[in-house]
């Protein structure tokens, strides 16, 4: 997102009791997620040293999925609702800026469930409240951002993930005082320009992200995707809040926002109709912010409530950076659904 403004610290954060209409503040210019060169750069660093590949198309060689995707309907979505229950989307609607920890949550909610429904690892115990407030915690990873008001950087967040606080499971921590089963905007200010103490943090460095990749192309979205793993990604780009017949929603506005890439659709009917691919957007804002239809063509299915697709050649732009398992990277395959379950 090369477009926006540089901002280290946000001294514009709306207060708790502004967030009504979170589209709203952004489509005004409300700056939840920006670019920032040094923390891409200390990201690439961190994932070198661990042994991890930063460009895309070598971890598709390296797990075997360079074409794992073309011409096929993959759904991180269906995953997660296997694994924990469509309950589980759209989770709750942020409050403050912190769509960057949200979205970080999504990727590593869509890895995970992908790895679980594949038979890599165990589920998680999850209350049904946890599910409904999203499995896993946003507000942990937002302590170390870097400043005391909101909005933050995609590359910082990953690179927390790694390294402090990933997979972190939504339950009250009594040995800490921190209580995570529902989300809440207090909590999520708990720290910030100081980061918490190791206390505190002990709990919640389990099951990090063990590496990130950065993808550049539709190709490698597409593939990494159909792979079992989703996708953490900002931007400066703002869409229609009415989806079309397809649930597609186009261009419209500027958003300084961090979306994940939730499934992808690279079936030839999709390029017939919007000429290139379509990628599904997680989103942050609750249920309600849009409306349309949710069917996903060609099956009956629906993409959750809040989300939409949204065409490659409108986000291309952005950064979109894979999430491994907190096992690292593995090939869990998605079920490639079909234009021939229709109902």
């Amino acid at each position: 997102m090369p477009d926006l403004p540089f901002f280290r610290n946000v001294k514009d954060s709306l207060p708790h009791s502004s967030w009504e209409d979170p589209a709203a503040a952004y489509s005004s210019g409300y700056v939840g997620a920006w670019p920032d060169p040094e923390s891409t750069e200390r990201l690439q660093d961190a994932v070198m040293r661990s042994g991890g590949r930063w460009n895309a198309e070598d971890v598709a060689y390296q797990i075997g999925a360079v074409g794992q995707g073309a011409g096929k309907l993959s759904l991180l979505t269906e995953a997660i609702a296997a694994v924990f229950g469509r309950a589980a989307m759209p989770g709750p609607a942020q409050t403050i800026g912190d769509c960057v920890s949200h979205n970080l949550r999504n990727a590593i909610l869509g890895t995970y469930a992908a790895s679980v429904s594949a038979g890599l690892k165990g589920k998680p115990q999850v209350t049904p409240e946890a599910v409904t407030q999203g499995v896993f915690a946003t507000e942990v990873p937002y302590w170390w951002r870097g400043h005391s008001g909101d909005g933050w950087n995609c590359d910082e967040a990953l690179a927390v993930a790694m390294k402090h606080a990933g997979a972190v499971i939504r339950q009250n921590y009594p040995d800490v005082r921190v209580d995570l089963s529902r989300y809440s905007a207090k909590v999520a200010h708990k720290f910030g320009a100081i980061p918490p103490d190791r206390t505190t943090a002990a709990p919640f460095g389990n099951n990090l992200v063990t590496s990130v990749t950065r993808c550049r192309t539709w190709e490698e979205c597409r593939d990494l995707v159909a792979a079992g793993h989703a996708l953490s990604s900002c931007g400066s780009e703002g869409f229609s809040n009415r989806r079309d017949d397809w649930g597609v929603s186009r261009r419209q506005g500027r958003w300084a926002h961090a979306m994940a890439g939730m499934a992808a659709d690279d079936r030839p009917e999709v390029h017939r109709r919007y000429g290139c691919g379509l990628i599904l957007m997680g989103q942050s804002w609750g249920p309600n912010w849009n409306e349309g239809p949710r069917r996903i063509y060609g099956t009956n299915l629906d993409i959750p409530p809040g989300y939409f697709w949204a065409l490659w050649d409108e986000v291309k732009a952005r950064s979109w950076s894979a999430v491994s398992d907190v096992n690292g990277w593995r090939n869990a395959p998605l079920r490639p659904w079909k234009v021939t379950e229709i109902v």
